[in-house]
């Protein structure tokens, strides 16, 4: 699987989709959002699966290609007010969307999750992904989300549970992402 480093450019959108929206910057590369997507294959790309921004190089735009397409799938999630029923409109200080006339705020959600490596001694227990035809065997720590009303610490000993049959102690926090 080839990726290909670049990603379309404003400038290159014509005139009547450039409804934008600014997500970051990385590197001192800015990231933005049509905010009704492309319906259409733009000359010189072509329309991949997610999973390719897993190998993307420089990996700040593998990050850039996931963290955008889940906040275009939070965009159109919330489009509409779930009190009022009006559209929303993207706040131009912050990451939300609101109504004026009912002061409903939305923000998108944290999901809590977790990454455990199970050691033992001077071994790092991981998964194997299940094969896939024409990709080479990925490995992975073992990770999940939270469930409601779960502690992260019983996140972890679950999510081992259920990925690899084992039961963990001495769970110690190390770090978050955030």
């Amino acid at each position: 699987m080839q990726f290909r480093e670049i990603f379309p450019k404003v400038k290159e959108i014509s005139q009547e989709e450039q409804e934008v929206t600014y997500l970051f910057t990385i590197s001192e590369e800015r990231f933005f959002l049509l905010k009704n997507g492309i319906e259409w294959e733009m000359e010189g790309y072509g329309w991949e699966k997610p999973v390719i921004f897993r190998n993307a190089r420089p990996q700040y735009r593998g990050f850039a290609g996931i963290t955008g397409m889940q906040l275009f799938d939070w965009y159109r999630s919330n489009r509409f007010c779930g009190r009022c029923g009006k559209p929303m409109v993207p706040d131009h200080k912050e990451r939300m969307v609101h109504w004026e006339c009912c002061g409903n705020m939305v923000y998108p959600k944290i999901c809590l999750g977790v990454i455990v490596a199970v050691t033992n001694e001077n071994k790092v227990l991981l998964t194997k992904y299940a094969q896939t035809p024409g990709r080479t065997a990925n490995y992975a720590l073992i990770a999940g989300f939270t469930e409601i009303g779960e502690t992260l610490e019983e996140t972890v000993q679950r999510e081992v549970m259920e990925e690899v049959g084992l039961k963990v102690k001495n769970i110690r926090y190390y770090k978050s992402q955030p």
